[in-house]
């Protein structure tokens, strides 16, 4: 039996791809767990590029282009972390426990939806935890939501073109900066600009359009835990506050609450931290499962 110890499922965020959970994993593998992360539908090896993202980025183009990642949907995601852990299911009996960055915590909450009796428990890392029926479109719009940088990024209309969609290949500094702030203040330029060569540009909009299929007799079932990032200028912390209390009102149980001082990437730019915090989660859950089990 290897129950002793257990397995993290990484799901990336918006623009992302797995590898942004590298730094993290190598921490994590350190305290005996094993991690699994895979690029979603329409990210990383899945992504496909407008043909004006080339280098130098025509910006007039750019904000017209239809995005080609219009047909991926939150269904093709949800599954694909599905399949993953049916088949992370067949090689261990590790309790699993289901980690969502950001616009990852749309795939948490419907995979948890899904399949709640295969989780040990979820974990949103300032994610989108989403009460039932709203969408992420819907929350974008939400006061909490007001101050966040993110928003200031997208360089087309997400209706008109079917995406998200920032330029990361910006030349110009002020742009640069904004894009800094709002997902890792907390690292180096070097850094950060490394970081960003490896992201995708468009992030499909359907997605942002459906609602939260959170319901509690599934979902509400699996004991969930929210990082709350406090130098998040991408979520800001008091949009992840409300995230948290209108679920738990949902749901009529808790959210167990863990803060950690850092920006929207907190895997990149503090991933020892990160992977304490995810270590203590992964204690706490096998101790009441050791619990139960006298």
């Amino acid at each position: 039996m290897e129950n002793d110890t257990v397995a993290f499922v990484l799901i990336h965020g918006a623009w992302h791809n797995s590898t942004c959970w590298q730094p993290l994993m190598e921490h994590v593998a350190r305290s005996g767990y094993e991690t699994y992360a895979i690029d979603l539908p329409g990210a990383g090896v899945h992504s496909v590029n407008p043909t004006s993202y080339s280098n130098p980025v025509d910006g007039t183009v750019f904000a017209r282009e239809p995005t080609p990642n219009s047909g991926v949907t939150q269904e093709q995601r949800t599954n694909a972390i599905v399949e993953l852990i049916n088949g992370i299911r067949k090689s261990t009996d590790r309790p699993i426990v289901l980690v969502g960055h950001s616009m990852g915590g749309l795939t948490v909450t419907a995979v948890a939806e899904a399949i709640p009796e295969q989780l040990e428990a979820i974990v949103y890392v300032t994610g989108f935890m989403l009460a039932p029926s709203v969408t992420l479109s819907e929350f974008h719009r939400h006061p909490a939501n007001s101050s966040s940088v993110l928003r200031t990024l997208i360089a087309a209309p997400p209706a008109e073109i079917g995406a998200q969609r920032i330029n990361f290949r910006s030349n110009d500094k002020t742009f640069y900066d904004r894009m800094k702030l709002a997902f890792a203040a907390d690292i180096e330029d070097s850094d950060f600009a490394a970081h960003i060569a490896n992201l995708h540009c468009d992030e499909p909009n359907s997605v942002t359009l459906l609602p939260s299929p959170m319901t509690f007799e599934r979902f509400g079932k699996v004991p969930r835990h929210y990082i709350r990032c406090l130098q998040d200028r991408g979520l800001p912390p008091e949009a992840q506050t409300v995230l948290i209390r209108e679920v738990d009102a949902a749901m009529e149980n808790h959210t167990v609450v863990h803060e950690l001082h850092s920006s929207h990437l907190p895997m990149v730019s503090q991933p020892q931290a990160l992977a304490q915090l995810l270590d203590s989660i992964a204690a706490e859950r096998l101790k009441k499962n050791s619990s139960r089990n006298i």
